[in-house]
């Protein structure tokens, strides 16, 4: 089974939990096609078709890219920091 091609990121944006501003790829609203953060903690997402996930601490590392799809990150129930979305 051959493995997928590496889809490179062009923009990083560091963000700020919000449960209405979506996040946004050269001033557009955009999905992210990554997540890393470098505080450990709970992340409330929602996936592509509007539910909130909350995505507990211990199940993603700190330093790393995850890939994670979301358009909004939100403040209620995000208990991580430092938190880079890439796009």
């Amino acid at each position: 089974m051959a493995g997928s091609p590496i889809d490179p990121s062009f923009q990083f944006a560091l963000v700020t939990p919000s449960d209405t501003v979506v996040l946004k790829y050269d001033r557009k609203p955009a999905r992210c096609k990554g997540i890393a953060f470098g505080g450990a903690g709970d992340l409330a997402i929602k996936d592509d078709v509007g539910n909130t996930v909350v995505i507990p601490g211990g199940a993603l590392a700190t330093g790393i890219i995850h890939p994670v799809s979301t358009d909004l990150i939100l403040s209620t129930g995000t208990t991580a920091t430092e938190i880079v979305a890439f796009f």
